[in-house]
């Protein structure tokens, strides 16, 4: 089982057709029976801070695909805490009946930092908290750094924690991520641009703390499968990792946070 926590689709960028057939053909050599089972697609992003846009609308394509392919699609509402969140909130509570089962939120891009605007962040994370829903933090920027959001997961205990990328667009903010990540239980490291650092946050955490993510298209799916399968190799190229464990980190842990059911 394969569970891709962190993509984008949109109308005007790559659709979810093409994610889907990307999805379903590996171009790893003898992998041809394998598949990603789901994927957990992400809406379009306003692009300033200050930028006006319906939350409904915003998601309007995302739910289609969703609602197209129930068995691949699940979706990741993005809101930006600079706007309109009592708004964003009530859409989110729709959203949920439709497929959504996270929430993005984006320090760099809508230019916050979590621990100085924890108050714009709070009713967010209460209303994800009492819906069990994980929030995914874009990290490893200026804005994002891993100590940035141990400020959020302490205020905020009861919230799950997804920090995207490990941190790793800064590598040696990995270090830290893994650190906070070890502190505090209910945050997870996501493996989206993760090349540098994978096989030093699984030796540390364990499989249980990390989630599989491509951030495709930026990236290829498969490179990613690859190098977390590759973990299961001995050093120096691997840790050698057990394949229930590497299966853990390529699905499972992403199952249970998110309440899929996979029949394969």
């Amino acid at each position: 089982m394969i569970i891709d926590s962190h993509n984008h689709i949109s109308e005007h960028g790559v659709p979810a057709e093409t994610l889907i057939r990307h999805m379903d053909h590996s171009f790893m050599p003898g992998a041809s029976k394998l598949r990603v089972d789901y994927s957990m697609s992400q809406g379009e992003m306003a692009q300033n801070p200050t930028q006006q846009f319906d939350y409904a609308k915003q998601h309007e394509y995302l739910l289609g695909a969703i609602k197209k392919y129930p068995d691949r699609l699940v979706g990741m509402m993005v809101i930006n805490p600079w706007y309109e969140v009592p708004s964003a909130l009530k859409v989110l509570d729709r959203l949920v009946n439709e497929g959504v089962r996270s929430v993005k939120l984006h320090p760099k891009l809508h230019n916050f930092r979590p621990d100085d605007d924890i108050k714009l962040l709070g009713p967010i994370l209460e209303k994800a908290a009492r819906m069990k829903l994980p929030v995914h933090i874009h990290t490893g920027d200026p804005f994002c750094e891993p100590g940035r959001i141990e400020y959020v997961a302490e205020r905020y205990p009861d919230t799950i924690i997804v920090m995207c990328h490990m941190a790793s667009q800064m590598v040696t903010y990995t270090t830290d991520a893994v650190g906070v990540c070890k502190r505090r239980e209910k945050v997870y490291l996501e493996t989206g641009f993760h090349e540098k650092r994978l096989k030093e946050a699984v030796k540390a955490l364990g499989a249980e703390k990390v989630i599989f993510a491509s951030d495709c298209p930026i990236n290829d799916i498969w490179t990613g499968v690859t190098m977390v399968k590759a973990l299961e190799l001995g050093y120096p190229i691997g840790i050698g990792l057990s394949e229930e464990d590497t299966g853990k980190i390529l699905g499972e842990n992403a199952r249970k946070m998110l309440g899929l059911q996979v029949s394969r």
